[in-house]
């Protein structure tokens, strides 16, 4: 997955039907509401994946999708992971050794401290974020957090739930060569 996109913006960016051969998914086009077309060029519904819990009507819950941005033409898939249905937990002590990627904690509370973590990894970096959200070099992920019910402490990190990877950014408008 992380070598989907091209390195890039000379490039071509990929086609919706080449994401769908390479990914073994489908991409299903979702109509955009007013504020998400000033962003977005065009956003896509992912289906096909194994290892998604079924839509929780929850509006903030994890989903999978793939989207092109307006102005930068950078295309973002996110897919969801779901160790209760697939069984597998991807590590992200283990995701940030392979890619070699440095961290920032995503957490957007007007508490927060951002933190970014060297190369590689720090032992116990992605306990940083309250929200378990974090961005690395092309990609970001969302790690499940199991807090302390008293205080909301963090008590130990678990899989990452969500991995999205961005690639492109500069590519040409090409939504007659992305739509089916």
């Amino acid at each position: 997955m992380l070598t989907l996109y091209p390195k890039t913006a000379e490039e071509r960016p990929p086609t919706v039907r080449e994401i769908e051969e390479k990914m073994g998914i489908t991409l299903t086009e979702r109509s955009l509401s007013p504020r998400e077309a000033r962003a977005y060029s065009q956003q896509f519904v992912v289906g096909g994946t194994r290892y998604m819990d079924p839509p929780s009507g929850n509006q903030f819950a994890p989903s999978a999708r793939y989207t092109i941005f307006q102005r930068s033409g950078t295309q973002v898939l996110t897919l969801v992971i779901s160790p209760i249905r697939s069984g597998y937990c991807l590590d992200p002590y283990e995701l940030a050794v392979y890619t070699g990627s440095t961290f920032v904690d995503l957490d957007s509370s007007p508490s927060a401290v951002a933190r970014r973590s060297p190369p590689a990894h720090v032992w116990g970096m992605f306990s940083w974020s309250e929200s378990g959200r974090y961005l690395g070099q092309g990609l970001s992920i969302n790690v499940g957090l199991k807090k302390d019910p008293a205080n909301q402490s963090i008590i130990s990190t678990g899989c990452v739930s969500e991995i999205s990877v961005a690639g492109g950014g500069g590519y040409q408008k090409q939504k007659e060569e992305t739509s089916k």
